[in-house]
């Protein structure tokens, strides 16, 4: 690429910049897994619909969808993925919604895990 890393880096950023992600938003991943194709996917709808509860403005929510790679090692896998402007709704929704989560019956079907600004949506 001509210009080097710098010119990289500064295109990069300012595509980040221009579609709202990170650094410029803040993400967070719920992920699922299950040896069956169902739970991971129903374990994530209702998650949806607890953390659209919360009554936390300006998040959006995308998914429940398989991951990039459905199936590895046995399991089936899904996420969620939580897109907020700034590092505070995305707190506020969190400290709401995951003791729900935790409540709820298909949490314990799934393995699952939450990842605050991953490093990879895969």
């Amino acid at each position: 690429m001509a210009g080097g890393y710098d010119a990289f880096a500064e295109a990069a950023l300012a595509e980040r910049e221009q579609a709202h992600w990170p650094p410029f938003a803040r993400v967070a991943v719920l992920r699922a897994e299950a040896p069956g194709r169902e739970a991971p996917i129903a374990f994530l709808d209702e998650a949806k619909s607890l953390a659209e509860s919360c009554g936390v403005g300006g998040i959006e929510i995308l998914g429940p969808a398989t991951a990039p790679m459905e199936r590895r090692a046995g399991h089936y896998r899904a996420q969620l993925l939580l897109h907020a402007p700034s590092h505070s709704p995305l707190q506020r929704l969190l400290a709401r919604w995951l003791p729900l989560i935790e409540g709820t019956p298909n949490a314990r079907k799934v393995r699952w895990s939450l990842d605050v600004d991953p490093l990879e949506l895969f």
